[in-house]
């Protein structure tokens, strides 16, 4: 199992369990791509401070975004 995914237990058939694998985070690419921009446009308006700082992971550094993030994003773009 990855830093970035949990597994979620889902009982749909009695006597038999289906792992789901749902991802926590999203990477700066990913979330260029919902928002239907350029990943440098994401950072550009990040430093400009139209978009919030995302947290950043502890080992490499990288931004994490989260679905709540992409939703504010989005408001702020008029894509809601």
């Amino acid at each position: 199992m990855s830093f970035f995914t949990k597994t979620q237990d889902y009982n749909i058939y009695p006597g038999k369990v289906l792992l789901v694998m749902v991802k926590l985070f999203l990477k700066s690419e990913e979330v260029a791509k919902k928002l239907g921009i350029s990943k440098q446009t994401l950072l550009r308006y990040e430093k400009k401070g139209i978009f919030p700082c995302p947290r950043r992971n502890r080992v490499n550094n990288w931004r994490e975004y989260t679905d709540t993030d992409i939703d504010s994003m989005k408001q702020i773009l008029g894509r809601i």
